[in-house]
């Protein structure tokens, strides 16, 4: 009798101790995935600015300017054909990257396309550089993460 009592106890102890590892490993695995997607968020919505410069780098076609509701640099890229004219407004909002679109020479209202959930986003143009400078910063468990990425408009130098 006593030694079915120590080894349901042991059996017990052991199960106790297994469920233990298993939700200590569940836990970091769950940390390391969210990093892991913080990571790629952020660089998603680096190539996605980089993409859209880099097709729409036309003289006159690519600036910032502020958003009124928000008062955050907005990257513009206008849109000028035959069948649409709009713009185009990356910006950061609610911990979002959006883009929204407006007729020509409006502020953006209504509807949004989320790009990418992140922690900042910083845009800026650089005018002795010639340059966008995107500063896009994401969780990295408890700290801040930041990745920069400066985008050269070829258009402004004569490169197209």
């Amino acid at each position: 009798m006593v030694k079915l009592a120590v080894r349901t106890a042991f059996v017990i102890a052991f199960s106790f101790v297994a469920v233990l590892f298993v939700q200590s490993g569940l836990e970091t695995r769950t940390r390391i995935l969210a990093a892991e997607n913080a990571r790629y968020e952020a660089h998603h919505a680096l190539e996605y600015i980089n993409y859209i410069i880099r097709t729409n780098d036309v003289t006159g076609r690519i600036e910032t300017a502020h958003l009124a509701r928000t008062s955050e640099t907005a990257l513009i890229i206008r849109h000028r054909a035959a069948a649409e004219d709009f713009d185009r407004w990356i910006h950061f909002e609610d911990g979002q990257l959006r883009e929204m679109h407006s007729p020509p020479g409006e502020q953006p209202t209504g509807e949004y396309i989320i790009i990418a959930k992140l922690y900042n986003v910083q845009i800026d143009y650089d005018p002795a550089r010639r340059a966008v400078v995107v500063q896009v910063d994401y969780m990295q468990g408890e700290t801040v993460s930041s990745i920069t990425r400066v985008i050269g408009i070829r258009s402004e130098r004569g490169d197209r």
